[in-house]
């Protein structure tokens, strides 16, 4: 998730962190702004839609988040939605789940703010609408793009209580994605897009002006082509009922309701269009021309409806990379292939120049003649540029494709792509035979039968350096095969193998016996090695989480060293796959598709999946040296109040550099630093002033690490004692009411047995205090109630303010707003 506050001129990332980077759905609080709920997983069933990790909360514009509620795992959520009369109340949408079972899929509600989620209607749900002027009443849909019996509109008029099949709308398996698009100018007013499941083209679009009791089919053009299980939306302007807009390859705009719609995605001063593929649409609430789109190239903008449009795309580091190859020699060179954002040409600047159109897929730079630059677009479509990328030419002759590009056989989206080291014209792809050309493409020749489990296609292809008559093969349905005498023939190599994915190899450099393969999927081992040409294989997966991997390559300088790409970053083992660590220093926290390691430039590169390219100096990999840091003051022995302005100071020093530095508080004379000072500083700071908190101690010490760029780290800290004259001020974080059995939690810090008294609208009431929520520094983390009261002040859907009160020190927290 990104956030602007200049329009879209400039752009923050605000999840980078988070267990997952991919978004389903966000929404905001109606009645607070700065209450966000962003539910992960990508749910418009592209073949690289990622699942997720729940549901995450902020109650500060998006600057902190924390993970709420108890949905199934790795659900991917398709829309959120509150109760605009109670917030506490909201609603959400699910496409998968981990288990790919019914009872984990569908529509969910919530009454307690996302804390936990009941589902109410099964299917794969794409979308769910809810009638402000009446919140009771929803429309869900069920969507799978392949048609299911469940498919089709449901409406509840009881808040999802239960739920009632639209008879008068299509359902059924001929239907697929469902969209719904509710007028809030004319409640009455519903348009719902139906996609045909069997050709994912659109079916009908149609509209209701009484609530649903009547339907009539709107003439509408195919907006969304053969890809309406993919880029599929409808929206209706805020304001005005007859601003209707389509969104699928291009985007419509209707002014008349939904009767005539026009093509708005090109801009009428022949100025920058719209990117193909339209996913979402926003509009700006303080100016009613003004909308926002979202589409498979960023983000742009309209300040009059759609006849002019400018992206907005400055610093939005949001690119699909399928792939990376760097130039032989040049670290300021290399190519990669992106979703839909056609193949990009890095220069040593952040901006990567656009040298072919399309989907890009596997690339490659010719290592004895670096402007020769190949890359496939999707499937079998493959090209070639002799001239650094000024002029790319399709090169098919030999693969199994029509003139228009079509694969004959089975073919996985983005294919393959090896070049042969040693003679730089080979190169190896891959459909559900290996393919081989010797003359840098001009022709094609297969060198293989069908190597698949008969379902899949050729996912992996590694050619051994030592000898280039040696090549692993692994497909998408999990078989594996080597030739040791350049594709005469096969032998299958799979016992010990699971059967998943093979999403990649390594194979030594010296000894082509010895060779690694990576899997991508869950459950069982990602990586195995052999020690004899694939005959016999060892599970080296050991510490590694259990998650997909998607690429994975050796040091040749280093022989234990392994670098893997993830779905949660990149890992390294220096032991041969004896252990694994986390290598994501300045990486954020997403899926790395393909690595790139160059030891003639001494780089490593990794290509993500929606957070661009970085780039790795493979000098500070190998340092071993932890930085040195010394912290100068405080020194200890001090006394500070609360408030205090203090500047602390301390030196750090690195063999090569350090990176990135934090400075950490113990309030238990170092033996825990759990109160963060600083984070994020610059390797180059040595001093920061601090404004001492509100934490009481008489045990008080200064940690600052630093990190150099391999990771390795350095702490320094001071060896004696200070101590921080505070009061301790309590804090409110969440409050809890259950009717049923007339009690009120109170959850937060800073609260005191036979002290602190809980207040609601300036009321004290009669305070609880739980014995097994006290912490070791004597405060209590909840407090309770059962007073008599409670029935009286705590109303369902009426708002109260909650307080807690220290009487020993006369501090009262701040006013926390709680709606039952």
């Amino acid at each position: 998730m990104w956030r602007t506050k200049d329009g879209g001129k400039s752009w923050q990332p605000l999840t980078d962190n988070l267990p997952s980077l991919a978004v389903g759905a966000l929404a905001m609080s109606p009645q607070d702004p700065s209450v966000l709920l962003l539910g992960t997983g990508e749910a418009n069933f592209s073949g690289d839609s990622y699942y997720g990790a729940g549901v995450f909360k902020s109650t500060d514009g998006g600057d902190n988040w924390v993970q709420i509620g108890d949905l199934p795992t790795r659900a991917r959520i398709s829309r959120i939605v509150f109760n605009p009369n109670n917030t506490k109340t909201i609603y959400l949408t699910t496409t998968s789940a981990a288990s790919n079972q019914l009872r984990d899929i569908g529509v969910f509600k919530s009454t307690d703010s996302g804390i936990s989620w009941k589902k109410t209607l099964d299917g794969i749900a794409t979308d769910i609408s809810i009638d402000t002027s009446n919140p009771d009443n929803l429309l869900a849909a069920i969507g799978d793009p392949n048609g299911t019996s469940l498919n089709g509109v449901y409406s509840t008029n009881n808040g999802g209580n239960s739920w009632q099949l639209i008879s008068l709308l299509p359902s059924g398996n001929a239907v697929g994605r469902i969209e719904i698009a509710r007028s809030l100018a004319a409640g009455n007013e519903v348009f719902v897009s139906v996609a045909n499941a069997f050709t994912g083209t659109l079916l009908n679009v149609y509209k209701t002006i009484n609530g649903g009791e009547s339907w009539k089919i709107i003439k509408t053009p195919d907006y969304c082509r053969p890809q309406c299980f993919y880029n599929n939306f409808i929206a209706v302007h805020p304001k005005d009922p007859k601003l209707v807009f389509l969104g699928g390859v291009p985007l419509l705009r209707s002014t008349d309701g939904g009767e005539t719609y026009s093509n708005i995605s090109i801009s009428q001063d022949l100025g920058p269009g719209l990117h193909a593929d339209q996913h979402d649409i926003a509009f700006d609430p303080n100016d009613s021309d003004t909308i926002y789109i979202a589409n498979d190239g960023g983000v742009s903008r309209s300040r009059d409806l759609g006849d002019h449009w400018r992206p907005l795309n400055q610093g939005l580091a949001t690119l699909q990379f399928q792939s990376i190859a760097s130039h032989p020699t040049d670290k300021e060179i290399a190519i990669g292939g992106t979703q839909d954002n056609g193949t990009l040409l890095y220069q040593g600047k952040p901006e990567w120049l656009n040298i072919d159109s399309g989907d890009g897929g596997e690339s490659a730079i010719d290592i004895t003649s670096p402007t020769t630059f190949y890359h496939f677009f999707f499937q079998l479509l493959f090209a070639r540029s002799d001239d650094g990328g000024e002029r790319f030419f399709v090169k098919t002759t030999g693969l199994p494709v029509t003139s228009s590009g079509a694969a004959l056989e089975r073919t996985l989206f983005y294919v393959p792509l090896v070049l042969d080291r040693s003679q730089a014209s080979t190169l190896y792809t891959g459909a559900m035979r290996v393919y081989r050309t010797t003359n840098r493409g001009e022709t094609w020749t297969a060198i293989s039968s069908d190597l698949t489990r008969g379902n899949g296609a050729v996912s992996a292809i590694a050619i051994a350096a030592s000898n280039s008559q040696i090549l692993y093969v692994g497909t998408s349905d999990g078989n594996v095969a080597r030739t040791t005498d350049g594709g005469a023939t096969w032998q299958l190599i799979t016992n010990g193998l699971p059967n998943r994915f093979v999403s990649g190899f390594a194979i030594n450099e010296k000894n082509p016996q010895v060779a690694y393969i990576s899997f991508s999927g869950f459950g069982t081992g990602h990586i195995f090695k052999t020690e004899n040409g694939g005959m016999t294989w060892v599970n080296i997966s050991n510490n590694l989480p259990d998650i997909p991997i998607n690429a994975i390559v050796l040091d040749p300088a280093i022989g234990e060293r392994i670098y893997l790409a993830s779905d949660i970053g990149v890992f390294i083992s220096s032991n041969d796959g004896k252990s694994w660590q986390a290598l994501n220093t300045g990486l954020p926290n997403v899926a790395v598709f393909d690595l790139d390691l160059n030891r003639q430039t001494g780089m490593l590169m990794a290509a993500t999946h929606g957070r661009g390219v970085y780039s790795l100096a493979l000098d500070g990999q190998d340092d071993q040296v932890n930085p040195k840091v010394n912290v100068l003051a405080p020194q200890g022995n001090e006394s500070f109040n609360a408030g205090d302005l203090v500047t602390i100071s301390w030196e750090a020093s690195d063999d090569i550099e350090v990176v990135l530095q934090e400075i950490n508080l113990s309030i238990d004379s170092g033996i825990t630093y759990t109160v963060p000072v600083a984070q994020a500083l610059s390797g180059q700071s040595r001093s920061f002033n601090w404004i001492v908190p509100e934490v009481a101690t008489t045990r008080g010490r200064i940690q600052v690490t630093s990190r150099d760029g391999a990771g390795n780290i350095g702490k320094g800290a001071i060896s004696r004692d200070f101590t921080i004259i505070a009061p301790f001020r309590p804090i409110v974080a969440a409050v809890q009411f259950k009717p049923e059995a007339g009690k009120l939690i109170i959850f937060g810090n800073n609260f005191f047995a036979n002290d602190s008294v809980i207040e609601i609208n300036g009321q004290t009431i009669t305070t609880k205090y739980p014995k097994k929520f006290q912490l070791p520094n004597g405060t209590l983390s909840r407090l309770q109630s059962t007073d008599n009261l409670l029935k009286q002040l705590l109303i369902s859907g009426k708002k109260v303010t909650v307080a807690i009160f220290n009487k020993a020190t006369g501090l009262r927290s701040k006013a926390f707003d709680y709606v039952p």
